[in-house]
Order: structure tokens, then C-alpha cells, then sequence
């Protein structure tokens, strides 16, 4: 397995030939991903996930107190207790979006974020912001 820029390339060598099991992920393939946009108070923000299995359910936390690790049943989630989720499902492509109003008073508010795609069981990339 190599990873060369956006793509992920598998290759297999399970029957002896190498060049006939080769799976590319680009862009909408491969681990699951997560990106939130219009972080401002006093707005709506977007949580997008992408790359998640198709019509399978995502699950998408947040926490201001930290980036953890805690414990969970699916392994460590990259947020400190006490933190909040809400769940989606991801439509046929694999991609979801979840829409929350920011606090009028939370400028400036160190926030974190992760994501489950609870079908593959594989984690999202966590992210680390500031609300502006």
C-alpha cells in the first residue's frame, strides 16, 4: 500500500501476480473525511464528511473541552468528555452534512471535531479550530 498525493493505491500479491489486484482511491474513495465550514457566531456551520460508506450511518462529535483521546466502543474518538454527537446518513455517494447554529457568544472558542463512519468502523480525520 502506498500513499502518493490524494490517492491511495493498493496492490495485492495473494496469487503471485502483482499488477492484477490494484485498487485507486482518489477523491470520494478512501478513508472517511470530515471538513467544517462557516465556523462563525452567530451562523450556521456545516459539518461535510465524504468517502463514507454508501447509506451507512456517520456519527459526528465535537467538544471545547479538548482534543481527548476517550475511550468509546469504536475505539478512541479525538475529543475530551464532555462532548456531543449527532448522526447522519450518508447518501449514495458516501458524502453527508450536518448543519448546527453556532452561539452569538462563542468567538474566539477553541472547538474540536471528529467523525465515525459507524458501517466501516473507520475514523475521519479529527480537527482542531477556533470559532471566529
Amino acid at each position: 500500500m502506498a500513499l502518493t498525493g490524494n490517492l491511495l493505491v493498493r496492490i495485492g500479491t495473494l496469487d503471485g501476480v502483482q499488477i492484477d489486484d490494484v485498487a485507486v482511491n482518489g477523491p470520494g474513495g478512501g478513508m472517511p473525511s470530515l471538513t467544517v465550514v462557516n465556523l462563525l457566531a452567530g451562523t450556521q456551520a456545516d459539518a461535510l464528511v465524504a468517502s463514507c460508506s454508501p447509506g451507512g450511518e456517520v456519527i459526528i462529535g465535537w467538544s471545547i473541552a479538548g482534543a481527548g483521546p476517550t475511550a468509546t466502543v469504536f475505539g478512541n474518538v479525538m475529543l475530551s468528555d464532555p462532548y456531543r454527537t449527532t448522526s447522519l446518513i450518508a447518501d449514495p455517494s458516501g458524502q453527508g452534512t450536518s448543519s448546527h447554529m453556532v452561539p452569538v457568544d462563542a468567538t474566539g472558542v477553541s472547538i474540536w471535531f471528529h467523525a465515525l463512519d459507524v458501517s466501516s468502523g473507520a475514523w475521519t480525520n479529527p480537527i482542531a479550530t477556533v470559532i471566529g
